[in-house]
């Protein structure tokens, strides 16, 4: 059951644009936003995880957020998106810099429950994605690197 209209905040958002999409993270998800991450690439993976990178003397699964979308896939990550998720963290690679907004709940589309909710934003609609449902619930866990 949805809260009352009145009573819904606006969600603190990062928006990566990823080509002609605008796609959302929750604030409350993401740890930080690092620059040129340099990644290590595994000869056998998934073609969604790009590599593993190095944070703080931690190991990070770093997977291409355009290709988890359903989107074309990223020609290049400039940016690590430093996520939680229940699995332990990971990184979401994008190729533009992500900015931080904060989307109207009252205008977000109601729609199934399950269904990714919809934003209008500033250049058009922003797809609010889930990082937990992204990463673990239909990858069936993130790979870790031991």
């Amino acid at each position: 059951m949805q809260p009352p209209q009145s009573a819904r905040a606006d969600v603190k958002a990062l928006v990566p644009p990823l080509g002609e999409e605008h796609y959302a993270l929750t604030l409350t998800s993401v740890q930080q936003v690092l620059s040129s991450p340099r990644v290590t690439h595994l000869p056998v993976t998934d073609e969604a995880l790009l590599g593993l990178i190095n944070v703080r003397g931690e190991i990070v699964p770093l997977f291409d957020l355009a290709l988890l979308a359903g989107v074309a896939a990223n020609p290049s990550s400039n940016f690590a998106i430093l996520v939680t998720t229940s699995q332990g963290p990971a990184a979401l690679g994008v190729a533009v810099r992500p900015e931080s907004t904060e989307l109207d709940e009252k205008l977000a589309s109601d729609g199934p429950a399950d269904a990714p909710r919809v934003y209008p934003g500033g250049r058009g609609l922003v797809t609010l994605l889930e990082v937990e449902t992204l990463l673990v619930t239909s990858r069936m866990g993130l790979p870790r690197a031991n």
